[in-house]
């Protein structure tokens, strides 16, 4: 996930360009450009070095003032399955992907203080 600095940064730069051009759209978000991000929120937090709870929550995207601007919208297809070719591994793959996205909403339990070996 990216820092909301960067959000922020693009917005500002994005402000500035179109002021030279029309200051009516100056003070809207990005310029009043359409901007699309690709993120995907099941992954990890961005890294904050030497960094609370607070500070970690603090740093991403949707803690910025610019997130209430922001539409977000979901993939609904997937298309590594649309496009398998293996017929027999079909269903496999299909669990995989089934199985991936319960780790993503947290409904798959952890196991704490067990060392993973390989």
């Amino acid at each position: 996930m990216a820092y909301r600095n960067a959000l922020e940064a693009l917005n500002q730069i994005l402000q500035n360009l179109i002021k030279a051009i029309d200051s009516f759209f100056e003070h809207l978000p990005f310029g009043n450009k359409v901007v699309i991000f690709g993120d995907d929120f099941c992954q990890i937090l961005s890294i904050v070095v030497k960094g609370s709870h607070e500070n970690i929550i603090r740093f991403c995207l949707k803690c910025s003032l610019l997130w209430t601007n922001i539409d977000v919208m979901f993939l609904k297809t997937n298309m590594r399955l649309l496009n398998f070719t293996n017929t027999s591994n079909i269903s496999k793959e299909n669990e995989f992907t089934k199985w991936l996205l319960k780790i993503g909403k947290g409904l798959i339990p952890t196991i704490d203080n067990q060392s993973n070996t390989i």
